[in-house]
């Protein structure tokens, strides 16, 4: 073994501190620190362009992806918009419809009341002209009894007819009673007190055919004292020409629903 391998290998003795020879460099720390300075400068900077690199790429896709929801958004909104044009059409078209079906249903209704007045009045004229099986003579036929807006009062109307098959002038005077309770007492009321429609002393009559009472084309009006329950009118035709004779007749108070 050469001296040099030896020197390596020599044993010294225990309790003795040994010398290592090393070369003396100053700068070699410092330029340890810069170049871990410089890496640690280097891996950022390129962390940060590669940031930068991926934001950019980031930014663009949500770019893209704006620009597409924007689109859609617009589309949604425009096809929204067709929509609430669409329901206010629909909307429009069912209320005419209701309208209309309204309107239809209204003059149907009115159809089929004028129909039962014609049906009514032309059954009326008929009895007149040809009474038949009816009893010749006159006759209260028609009482007609509405509400009025205001309580207690309400419009009437009669219709005195003459059945025969040779009609002569009558002529006579009508007169009504309404009989009822005021509370527990039994009260009658002539029409006349009621309604300054009918006088006290009745209606004059003077007719061939027919007489409407109080007038053709015409309502009365009365007003109930207050309390004042009717429950039958009665009705009667004292008659003076062509010959006497004295027509009564019991009639219920029913009121009709006025139009």
């Amino acid at each position: 073994m050469s001296a040099g391998w030896k020197g390596l290998f020599t044993r010294y003795p225990r309790g003795r501190k040994r010398l290592l020879v090393v070369d003396h460099d100053p700068g070699r720390h410092l330029r340890y620190r810069l170049l871990v300075l410089l890496l640690i400068v280097g891996v950022g900077v390129a962390c940060f362009y590669l940031g930068i690199s991926l934001a950019g790429k980031e930014l663009g896709i949500l770019r893209t992806e704006l620009v597409h929801t924007k689109a859609d958004n617009s589309e949604q909104i425009e096809e929204l918009d067709t929509l609430r044009r669409k329901v206010v059409i629909l909307e429009r078209s069912a209320w005419i419809n209701r309208e209309a079906a309204e309107d239809v249903r209204l003059e149907l209704m009115k159809l089929r009341e004028e129909k039962s007045v014609l049906t009514r009045d032309l059954s009326f004229f008929r009895s007149i002209m040809d009474p038949g099986s009816l009893e010749e003579g006159v006759n209260v036929q028609n009482f007609e009894l509405q509400p009025l807006t205001e309580e207690g009062k309400f419009q009437w109307k009669f219709m005195v007819v003459q059945n025969a098959k040779q009609h002569r002038v009558q002529k006579g005077t009508f007169k009504v009673r309404v009989d009822g309770y005021l509370g527990d007492i039994k009260k009658s009321y002539d029409l006349g007190q009621l309604s300054s429609d009918m006088s006290d002393n009745g209606q004059v009559l003077s007719f061939r055919y027919f007489q409407s009472v109080p007038g053709e084309g015409v309502w009365g009006t009365l007003e109930l004292p207050k309390g004042f329950e009717p429950e039958i009118l009665e009705v009667s035709v004292q008659l003076t020409s062509p010959s006497r004779k004295i027509i009564k007749k019991t009639l219920e108070w029913f009121v009709e629903e006025s139009e």
